[in-house]
């Protein structure tokens, strides 16, 4: 683990890292766009999994998921450099805090979710409103429980 202490300081000394630390409105700006990706993500993975574990049936999934993932994916592209930024700014404090550690492993967790997902049933999503078994329905119900608390912990990371 000593390498991620190497990365994190010399991220935290980069002029990227200044400038996340020293601008008057890079810093908030910055977490604005955090703040903007993570709707963009919760708010339709929260919708489609809300879906897949059986409710709004009236909805085909499939075309639930045609709206949906592109804005998650949006989401997803403003929170990885934003977030990026915005740990460049106190990298080698945030590598020791276990909240910032929570937070980074279930990404990961949630992340690997999202492709077994995938993988395992994104191509029945056409007939998941007949014959959706109950496995697939606690991965979704999953997803909503980790991306929240990854929300919160994100929250909880200036307390810690």
């Amino acid at each position: 683990m000593e390498w991620i202490a190497g990365v994190a300081a010399g991220l935290e000394a980069s002029p990227l890292g200044a400038w996340a630390r020293g601008s008057a409105f890079g810093y908030p700006l910055v977490n604005l766009i955090h703040l903007l990706g993570l709707v963009l993500l919760i708010a339709p993975i929260g919708f489609m999994d809300l879906r897949l574990v059986g409710l709004f049936r009236s909805l085909p999934a499939q075309l639930v998921a045609r709206l949906t993932i592109p804005s998650a994916v949006a989401g997803l592209a403003l929170l990885i450099p934003s977030g990026i930024v915005m740990f460049a700014a106190d990298a080698v404090p945030l590598t020791q805090s276990p909240t910032f550690r929570w937070k980074v492993a279930l990404i990961a967790i949630a992340l690997a979710n999202v492709a077994l997902f995938h993988l395992l049933w994104g191509r029945q999503l056409d007939s998941w409103d007949r014959r959706a078994t109950i496995t697939p329905r606690i991965v979704a119900a999953l997803s909503i429980l980790l991306w929240l608390v990854i929300a919160a912990l994100g929250r909880l990371i200036a307390y810690s």
